[in-house]
């Protein structure tokens, strides 16, 4: 965890980089997203059928979830982001 923190505090230190929010710090007990990956898109580079998918995963990260005990911490960091994108 001491490496996620000091990477976390570099990227904040960074002029590069601005409006850095730490959303939640906890400790998990199990994954939510198991075939998560990351990376970058220039969203303007996106051509309009990824634009309308990525849309539409964003209203879907605030809709409430239909099963009990799905709205966990990634879900929330997803309705988070979507909601600073409006």
């Amino acid at each position: 965890m001491s490496n996620i923190r000091t990477l976390f505090e570099n990227i904040k230190s960074d002029p590069l980089h601005d409006q850095i929010l730490k959303i939640f710090e906890d400790p998990i007990q199990n994954r939510e997203f198991l075939n998560w990956s990351l990376g970058v898109v220039n969203g303007s580079s996106l051509g309009l059928e990824d634009q309308t998918l990525l849309n539409r995963f964003l209203e879907d990260a605030g809709a409430q979830p239909t099963t009990p005990g799905l709205a966990g911490q990634g879900s929330r960091m997803l309705r988070h982001f979507r909601n600073a994108m409006l």
